[in-house]
């Protein structure tokens, strides 16, 4: 016969589980025609996959790969913004000398109101 602590227990256990699923991942593939910077990590030219709350993390989170997924590029905390208008994915670049790669300022996913602005 079941212990009815450990029914309640796995129960418990069970949403603490369920609740950790309650942040989407937002995953886009953008691409550049030119480099861009994010923090400490500069990115060629290229299609890359972001993606915010990756392995159900906090969704301030912002990871970067390669196209196919197989290299983190970049992993970092960033500050959650709203979005004025739009819906597509975009991407908020600042100024950088004509020598240098555009730093990336915040990331807008696809049908999300709200945006990742980067750490620097």
């Amino acid at each position: 016969m079941l212990n009815s602590r450990f029914v309640i227990a796995c129960v418990v256990g069970l949403l603490g589980a369920a609740s950790l699923q309650a942040w989407p991942i937002r995953t886009n593939h953008l691409t550049f025609n030119g480099a861009v910077s994010l923090p400490g990590v500069t990115l060629a030219a290229g299609t890359y996959t972001f993606q915010a709350g990756p392995l159900d993390s906090n969704p301030d989170i912002v990871r970067v790969l390669t196209r196919d997924g197989r290299k983190v590029l970049y992993q970092g905390f960033t500050t959650s913004v709203s979005r004025s208008s739009g819906n597509g994915p975009s991407i908020v670049f600042d100024e950088a000398p004509a020598d240098q790669p555009m730093p990336t300022r915040v990331w807008y996913p696809a049908g999300s109101a709200r945006g990742h602005q980067f750490r620097y």
